[in-house]
Parts: C-alpha cells; sequence; structure tokens
C-alpha cells in the first residue's frame, strides 16, 4: 500500500503520470495496492480523487486486502 502524498515531493513533481494524466482531470491524490496470496502478486489496484488518503482508509484498505487476495 501506498500514498502518493508520502512521496517525497521531488518524486511527485517529477512524475509524468501524475503531471499528463491525474492533474488534468483534476486529481491530485492516488493510492496503489497490491494484492498478494503466499508472496506472490496477483493484481493490483490504484485510486485516484481530489482529497487525499486518510490514516483510516489505508488502513481499512489494508485490513482488507488480503481477503481480496
Amino acid at each position: 500500500m501506498a500514498r502518493l502524498s508520502e512521496l517525497p515531493r521531488r518524486d511527485r513533481e517529477r512524475s509524468s503520470r501524475v503531471n499528463e494524466v491525474w492533474r488534468p482531470l483534476g486529481l491530485h491524490h492516488e493510492l496503489r495496492l497490491v494484492f498478494r496470496v503466499e508472496g506472490v502478486c496477483w493484481g493490483a489496484a490504484g485510486m485516484v480523487r481530489t482529497a487525499d488518503f486518510t490514516d483510516r482508509e489505508v488502513e481499512f484498505l489494508t485490513a482488507v486486502a488480503p481477503a481480496l487476495a
């Protein structure tokens, strides 16, 4: 699980995905998570929106990710 807002500012500012895709759409925050079973990745999800993802939301997604995997 990773929030874009947790990256160093220079990394966020250099991201072509953020600058060329999300920002023109008014989306400034991204969260990504990986679904793994016994250490093997079978999928991933990326979520974007205008407001940052809260710690509570991150905790919830972290808790349900193993069940989804």
